[in-house]
């Protein structure tokens, strides 16, 4: 909720966007954000729909003691996340259209961790081999919104990949972005800093 405030703000001032770097859970908001043309409607129904089907969509508690009994590998299953990405219409969520974000002019970054090297990286919705699947991207959707051990690594290609927990600023700089907002979700004890 907090992310789609700040795209409704961002927004309502007319800012031109031309760059996102997007981690987590926020990346989900941000790659709707983009894909919509930065129109923010989809992303407050959207919101008011998930807000009314409760914490449990996303994070059911009957996993809970299903996940400890089986020892899986996180405590969660992907159904509430995939339904986001996806959309499912018994929900009534319309999920990203992927095809408007890996055509849009605003490049989006999603920071993964590759668990199986360990490494950290970032994927842009302008990379050419979402062109050509652009299913794929919803795959990095997901698993940089699933933090370890809490949802499931999400197998690509031959590696698993969850939440990279960090996005990086390196793109916008080289964007030559002169203006930069950082969003944190959490509570943040950064203080603002601006850089010319």
């Amino acid at each position: 909720a907090f992310t789609v405030g700040v795209c409704k703000y961002l927004s309502s001032l007319g800012i031109e966007v031309s760059f996102i770097s997007a981690v987590s859970s926020s990346a989900l908001t941000l790659a709707t954000w983009v894909a919509e043309g930065l129109k923010t409607d989809k992303l407050e129904s959207d919101n008011k729909r998930l807000d009314s089907l409760g914490d449990n969509f996303i994070f059911p508690k009957q996993y809970l003691k299903l996940a400890f009994h089986l020892r899986d590998n996180s405590l969660f299953g992907n159904d509430g996340l995939l339904a986001i990405i996806n959309g499912r219409k018994d929900c009534g969520i319309t999920g990203i259209d992927v095809d408007k974000l890996i055509n849009s002019k605003i490049e989006l970054r999603i920071a993964v961790r590759n668990e199986t090297t360990e490494e950290s990286l970032t994927i842009s919705n302008q990379d050419q081999r979402f062109k050509k699947d652009p299913q794929i991207i919803k795959l990095y959707l997901q698993a940089t919104s699933s933090p370890m051990g809490l949802l499931p690594p999400v197998k690509i290609g031959k590696d698993f990949y969850s939440d990279g927990m960090y996005p990086e600023l390196d793109g916008a700089f080289e964007a030559g972005c002169d203006t930069i907002f950082i969003v944190e979700n959490g509570d943040c004890k950064l203080k603002c800093v601006w850089y010319d």
